[in-house]
């Protein structure tokens, strides 16, 4: 089984707002990373459309802007995403992950097939962090 918990290297503390269906409002400045997640919300750099563009049963996603007013800095190179894969602790054993898959964690954990994996690495020029599906359940008992 090879499953990979995907997260931004550089740790960010940017909190958002959901203004409507494609824009966020900052109330929390920090850097962007190309993962931001919370229970509301998976924004991905647009760079990886090409590997979900490999994946669309199972994750759809729109463009997304991000909004800082204070500063006047604004983010276009996100999509908001919505994965349709749930991942069950339980199950993990028996999920097929050959191929390109994607699945959520709790609204806002995501995790990869090593194929997926190896494709999200070779775009994000050491920007995010895999870590073994095993590792990241026991990190967070």
């Amino acid at each position: 089984m090879n499953i990979w918990h995907i997260s931004s290297k550089a740790a960010s503390k940017l909190a958002l707002w959901r203004i409507n269906e494609t824009e966020f409002r900052v109330t929390r400045f920090d850097a962007a990373t190309p993962l931001l997640t919370s229970p509301s919300y998976i924004l991905l750099d647009k760079l990886f459309e090409p590997v979900l563009s490999q994946m669309k049963e199972q994750v759809s996603w729109q463009p997304a802007v991000i909004h800082e007013p204070l500063r006047q800095i604004e983010w276009s190179n996100f999509n908001d995403l919505k994965i349709n894969t749930q991942l069950e602790v339980k199950a993990i054993n028996k999920l097929d992950a050959s191929g390109f898959k994607i699945w959520v964690y709790g609204g806002k954990h995501v995790f990869l097939s090593e194929p997926a994996k190896e494709a999200f690495e070779t775009i994000a020029n050491g920007t995010l962090q895999f870590t073994p599906a095993p590792a990241f359940f026991k990190s967070i008992k």
